[in-house]
């Protein structure tokens, strides 16, 4: 009873926590905590059935992808990604859309485009993961994992660095179901939708390279 009473205060209390951030962002005051962290390829990250077909997102692949999708994806942001050098991977069922994910070995970038280190030749970093809502709870985020994971190791990188909102829990619990390691608490700062903070409140684990990070990074947004 007592647990059900502490877990149905917590709830209250993260509820409560997240309406008044938004309360605060159509002020202009916007305020995104969330943690980095640290992923190796020898965790499993899940099965999922055949009948999936994965194909690589590089140069010469995103312009029939985006044609496949017109509508269904940004197709400037995917150009400008591969044009920067960063590579992904779609999952596809047939025609449909299953999902994709990213991974840029330039460096780590946190939210508004900090980049907050650079990475080292074993090191990539991880983003914009996204599964389709008909697809959701069959195990294609691990899957997709897997087979980053697959193609970041034959390119000799081991080391894998990403981030989560706090306030998103089923990501949150997907980082901890792969044995993700967490290695920051960072806050964002939006302010009058202009200026732009990024600092660090918390490192948990001594091995992050805080040679090549940054505590705190500041800027103006839009530039």
């Amino acid at each position: 009873m007592a647990d059900r009473k502490r877990d149905r205060s917590r709830a209250r209390s993260g509820s409560l926590g997240r309406t008044t951030l938004r309360r605060l962002a159509r002020l202009g005051l916007d305020f995104a905590p969330y943690v980095v962290y640290l992923e190796h390829p020898a965790v499993s990250a899940g099965q999922v059935s055949a009948g999936y077909q994965a194909q690589p997102i590089t140069a010469t692949s995103v312009e029939p992808i985006l044609q496949r999708y017109s509508g269904e994806l940004n197709a400037d942001k995917w150009r400008e990604r591969v044009g920067a050098g960063d590579f992904g991977l779609l999952l596809e069922r047939g025609t449909e859309l299953v999902g994709y994910t990213w991974a840029s070995t330039r460096c780590f970038i946190g939210i508004d485009n900090y980049p907050l280190f650079e990475l080292a030749e074993h090191e990539a970093y991880l983003f914009d993961m996204y599964v389709a809502a008909t697809q959701r709870g069959h195990g294609i985020a691990g899957l997709l994992r897997n087979l980053m994971y697959a193609q970041l190791v034959a390119q000799g990188r081991t080391a894998y660095y990403s981030f989560t909102l706090s306030s998103n829990a089923s990501a949150r619990r997907f980082k901890l179901k792969i044995g993700a390691a967490p290695l920051e608490l960072r806050l964002r700062i939006a302010l009058f939708w202009t200026w732009s903070f990024d600092l660090r409140l918390r490192q948990w684990v001594s091995a992050v390279p805080t040679r090549r990070t940054y505590g705190y990074k500041y800027q103006r947004r839009g530039r």
